[in-house]
């Protein structure tokens, strides 16, 4: 399927500059309200990510895998997007608020949450998973891939295997200096669904969180605490751990395409399997034990 990509502005006075931001979306879409997805790139900055997007979605769209959609692309440098400790940058306000708001209004993408997405991948790996623990009630589904998360839920317990690549100077334009913990972690994905697991586990949220077992930032790391936080506080989502993948390299475009059709599958929930529907059925007359056991 044929795709449309052009680069548009918001400005909002949160943001130094305005927000900058691509849309990628199918070519004779109709008037019809699409879903919305808003997907961030990785501290490395945006050029060709929404490229990447589009090419991936086009073959998906023409494969029927994947549903129309509108793909909204914020450029940034490593803002972590976040809002900053200063209040000079406000990117997750930005975000969360005046471009979800301005996107509903003028690119024809529907206000309903159940369809409003995130997808993410390293530093916006790390976005998107505090814009939905933050707005749980906000989005449908977030996928992260090789999100860039600490194993950590204080700001003290973080070691620097997990930094090295991140200059002091960066985090402390970011958190403060002297550092912040607490609005670290107030910002941290891990620490804030630990502090408040009954919101994002009760408003039904659908997750998807991946990482490479190779991942040469120590990324995977992250993503396995998270996981474990997730599974012991009872909230449903599906975790990969990617055997033999590192953060960049040839196992990329094919993890998009599994955490795309995730997404499809947040838009249109397959139902009930019959098969199961009908064991289930079985084991719950005989006292929920099988029979061989």
């Amino acid at each position: 399927m044929d795709v449309d990509q052009h680069v548009e502005r918001l400005d909002t006075g949160l943001v130094p500059g305005g927000v900058e931001y691509e849309v990628v979306a199918p070519k004779g879409r109709g008037d019809e309200p699409l879903p919305l997805l808003l997907a961030l790139h990785g501290g490395n900055g945006h050029d060709g990510f929404a490229t990447l997007l589009g090419w991936r979605l086009g073959r998906l769209w023409s494969d029927g895998d994947v549903p129309p959609l509108v793909a909204i692309v914020p450029r940034s440098g490593r803002s972590f997007w976040l809002d900053r400790l200063d209040g000079e940058a406000r990117w997750e306000t930005a975000l969360s608020g005046p471009l979800l708001d301005h996107c509903v209004a003028n690119h024809g993408v529907t206000a309903d949450p159940a369809k409003t997405l995130l997808l993410g991948i390293s530093m916006g790996g790390l976005g998107v998973l505090r814009l939905a623990f933050r707005h749980p009630l906000r989005f449908g589904g977030v996928t992260a891939l090789e999100p860039g998360i600490e194993p950590a839920l204080r700001f003290e317990d973080v070691r620097p295997e997990h930094t090295f690549f991140r200059p002091q100077e960066l985090i402390e334009k970011l958190y403060g200096k002297p550092i912040d913990a607490a609005h670290w972690e107030a910002n941290h994905p891990t620490a804030m669904v630990a502090a408040d697991p009954k919101s994002v586990r009760a408003s039904g949220l659908k997750i998807y969180l991946e990482v490479g077992n190779q991942d040469m930032l120590n990324l995977h790391h992250g993503a396995e605490f998270l996981h474990r936080q997730l599974w012991d506080l009872g909230i449903e989502h599906e975790y990969r751990l990617i055997d033999g993948a590192d953060h960049i390299g040839r196992t990329l475009p094919g993890r998009f395409d599994d955490a795309f059709r995730f997404l499809a599958r947040v838009l249109n929930p397959p139902g009930p399997d019959p098969q199961v529907e009908a064991v289930r059925k079985t084991l719950g007359s005989q006292g929920g034990f099988l029979l061989d056991d």
